[in-house]
């Protein structure tokens, strides 16, 4: 009895083992990205791989001193099709992007 519940929990054991090995990544797998700026708009779009990305933007205060980091909506693009742009716009924060990346999920 106790060596065919110690075989169960065994088979159980490698079942899960073998499940998490083989599930599927949340990393999104996006590339050929481009990011582009200029003092009003910041902007991001992937042509190739999936998952989700948006534009992140540092952006300064022309009056006050500090910096902000905004950011894009999240774009979740689909195998085999281009990626939609993931843009921000500084008038809605009234600060001036002075930097822009592409942040994946």
């Amino acid at each position: 009895m106790v060596k065919s519940a110690l075989a169960t929990l065994v088979g159980v054991g490698v079942f899960f083992a073998a499940s998490a090995a083989i599930a599927p990544s949340a990393q999104a797998e996006v590339w050929d990205c481009n990011s582009y700026y200029n003092t009003e708009t910041a902007s991001a779009y992937c042509d190739e791989g999936y998952g989700s990305y948006r534009v992140k933007a540092n952006c300064a205060s022309p009056r006050y001193p500090y910096n902000i980091t905004i950011y894009g909506p999240t774009i979740t693009k689909v195998r085999g099709q281009l990626g939609d742009i993931s843009r921000v716009w500084a008038s809605d924060y009234n600060c001036n992007i002075t930097t822009a990346s592409i942040q994946v999920f």
